[in-house]
């Protein structure tokens, strides 16, 4: 499932904030340009799960990343062509 990131202000590792929802209620979805989810006034405070360092982020921070390759069904290229 596709995800929103952020970087680390400490150690800049790339960590998971929060899952991106297909099916919001009342608000069409637009899997090229998924909303991202709101922050509190003067930014929302998060610790890094790998240097434990909590840094206050903004909304514009966050980064997309889509499902990783091995979750994803192989392409296949064992096709027999026959003429």
């Amino acid at each position: 499932m596709p995800q929103w990131n952020l970087y680390c202000l400490r150690c800049d590792k790339r960590f998971d904030h929060s899952t991106i929802n297909p099916h919001l209620d009342g608000a069409p979805y637009d899997p090229l340009w998924p909303p991202k989810p709101a922050f509190p006034e003067g930014g929302e405070r998060v610790k890094c799960p790998l240097c434990k360092e909590t840094a206050t982020y903004q909304r514009y921070q966050l980064v997309y990343s889509a499902p990783s390759e091995e979750k994803r069904v192989p392409f296949r290229t064992d096709f027999r062509f026959t003429t």
